[in-house]
């Protein structure tokens, strides 16, 4: 009796898939891989240690050993993609899917790190059209969750933002505020209230014109929290076809916040400053 349930039960999961392609699942992807793989995807499909079955869903192809590990992250990333979608008042999906990789041990994640250049540290991170994840059993699923909320956040947006310069604030910016949605959690920013006031503290036109990661903790941390603040003051506090509009103004040169900023909202703020003034008032209410 139990057996029979089991498998009664395991037929309707496979209806509670909105977006999967279940028939879709092939063990051996080799004969497509030359057709959509970069050079790391390539190093990790042609692995023979692992047993690779691939499935594809509304936005995302996966390639995966185990289907746990696909069923733990398809979900939130179909959501993700149609949240940024809707913030970027998108109509039309741009061409193509993309790609998640992800790799079932640390064995075979640190090995792949050491091929691609990345530190030991990374549990996982995107390139152009593609997500690499360790999916080790013994990765905590909160912080694997997190890490993959992020990252696929990154990739979607930049699907959007195409193959144009992209600052890095908005690029980081978005990715936080909108994975904050995805993996459900209220962040909680422990800084000190006077940080306002500090030299660490980015003006709008510093935070605007970083180029490279701060090689501080304290600061880069403030980076990435200023750069989320900053997409959440202008997604929130405006009316949304405005940063739409702005977006595609920043699109047309990438560091020149100003000239992109006053042509969306010039006729609320008056300069730079202005809108400065405000937003770090707003700032200010966020730090805990």
């Amino acid at each position: 009796m139990k057996n029979i349930l089991f498998i009664i039960f395991y037929c309707l999961s496979f209806l509670s898939i909105p977006y999967a392609d279940a028939g879709n699942q092939q063990k051996n992807p080799e004969q497509k891989k030359k057709r959509y793989s970069s050079m790391e995807a390539e190093s990790l499909l042609t692995n023979p240690n692992i047993n690779w079955k691939m499935s594809k869903t509304k936005h995302f192809y996966y390639f995966y050993e185990k289907k746990a590990h696909w069923v733990t992250f398809y979900r939130k990333a179909e959501i993700s993609y149609e949240k940024i979608k809707k913030d970027l008042l998108i109509k039309k999906d741009p061409k193509g899917k993309c790609f998640v990789y992800l790799v079932p041990s640390f064995e075979h994640w640190s090995k792949f790190l050491g091929q691609v250049g990345i530190g030991t540290n990374a549990t996982g991170f995107y390139r152009g059209k593609e997500i690499f994840m360790c999916s080790d059993d013994k990765l905590q699923r909160k912080e694997s969750e997190k890490t993959f909320c992020h990252e696929v956040c990154h990739l979607i947006f930049m699907k959007f933002w195409g193959k144009r310069i992209c600052p890095l604030w908005i690029n980081e910016g978005m990715a936080e505020y909108e994975s904050s949605f995805l993996h459900k959690f209220t962040p909680k920013y422990r800084l000190p209230q006077n940080i306002i006031q500090t030299d660490r503290w980015f003006s709008i036109k510093k935070l605007t014109n970083v180029r490279a990661y701060p090689s501080d903790n304290m600061t880069n941390y403030l980076f990435y929290r200023q750069s989320e603040w900053l997409v959440k003051y202008l997604i929130e506090r405006h009316p949304r076809p405005m940063f739409r509009k702005f977006m595609s103004e920043l699109q047309k040169k990438p560091y020149d916040f100003e000239t992109a900023f006053l042509k969306t909202y010039g006729k609320q703020y008056k300069s730079i400053e202005a809108f400065d003034k405000k937003y770090r008032v707003f700032a200010k209410r966020l730090i805990k």
